[in-house]
């Protein structure tokens, strides 16, 4: 007599999304079955793999089905009949499982803001970034540090102790370890963020997200504010780089639900300074952001129309008509 085992594990995941994508979503572990039946009598060991994936334009089904079949002739070999179901039942799950869950997709933070040497102070420095204003410190700390990366990157040929010297030599002791510290979190983040802005997979408003998150990682605290202190012009900027993400995942909508939604995330980012940052929206955005809410309007119409109808919404944004 010969008996077989059917060994089925499927995974449910949402349409768009990679094995990798799903490590940081909710999982459905949809069936995980075993079936035995009586097979004719086969050679003492066969095995067949099959991989089947299905569904809507919602869902995916992913199952793995591994197919056993052997000749029992005795009671030694049901033993290890189960034991070799076990081994490929729990093979399976684990190559599940890592794939879901620990092996993680590039996220462009791939270092700590320290390296062995400036441990110490970097974690020291956390507590009293005030310093860095009031203490003998270059300012502006950030041109600075840009001054010495392009040096050690086309001057010294990339010599980090030449770094390290040049800054001791121009501030000694104490103020010499700060600014190395800084000065090496600072290059591990530029890394990152080479690495970002040359993604071409995400669009101008998630490598803005992301680049945040980098700040975040490698400045923490006052340190933030110190390197990169927020500005009235940036504001425009996000909400330019965000219209345009949502216009590009959004393509169907039309001008009155866009001009709804982003009048509602303008007030968000500008908040209570709405006066004073809408001084910072130049000629030049009001353009980009008419035309990425009439975008379907716009692309029906002539030349002629299009100047037309360009002139009228930059009179009525003048006369605060537009946003209201």
């Amino acid at each position: 007599m010969s008996v077989g085992v059917i060994l089925d594990f499927s995974v449910a995941m949402s349409a768009g999304q990679t094995l990798r994508e799903l490590s940081g979503d909710v999982i459905q572990l949809a069936s995980l079955k075993i079936n035995f039946w009586q097979a004719p009598s086969t050679p003492d060991f066969c095995e067949s793999k099959k991989l089947r994936v299905s569904g809507s334009k919602d869902s995916f089904f992913f199952g793995l089905q591994i197919r056993i079949e052997m000749k029992i002739v005795n009671s030694m070999r049901k033993r290890n009949v189960i034991f070799i179901v076990v081994f490929l039942l729990l093979l399976a799950i684990s190559l599940v499982v890592y794939f879901l869950f620990l092996k993680k997709p590039k996220d462009f933070v791939t270092n700590l803001p320290f390296d062995s040497q400036t441990e110490i102070v970097w974690n020291s420095l956390q507590e009293r970034t005030d310093v860095l204003t009031t203490g003998g410190y270059p300012q502006p700390l950030l041109e600075y540090l840009d001054t010495l990366r392009g040096k050690e990157r086309y001057e010294w040929s990339g010599d980090r102790d030449r770094t390290f010297s040049q800054i001791n030599l121009q501030y000694p002791e104490e103020r010499g370890a700060v600014l190395y510290a800084i000065y090496v979190a600072y290059s591990f983040y530029l890394e990152d963020l080479e690495a970002l802005e040359l993604d071409p997979s995400r669009t101008n408003w998630e490598k803005l997200e992301k680049r945040n998150q980098l700040r975040i990682h490698y400045f923490r605290g006052k340190l933030k504010d110190v390197l990169f202190p927020p500005h009235p012009s940036q504001k425009p900027l996000e909400l330019f780089y965000y219209a345009e993400d949502f216009v590009q995942k959004n393509p169907h909508t039309f001008s009155r639900e866009r001009l709804r939604h982003l009048n509602k995330k303008r007030k968000e980012f500008y908040g209570d300074d709405i006066l004073t940052i809408r001084n910072w929206e130049d000629q030049v955005f009001r353009k980009k952001m008419i035309s990425l809410i009439f975008g379907r309007e716009i692309g029906i119409m002539n030349e002629y129309e299009k100047v037309e109808f360009l002139e009228n919404k930059l009179r009525e944004e003048g006369d605060d008509l537009f946003w209201n």
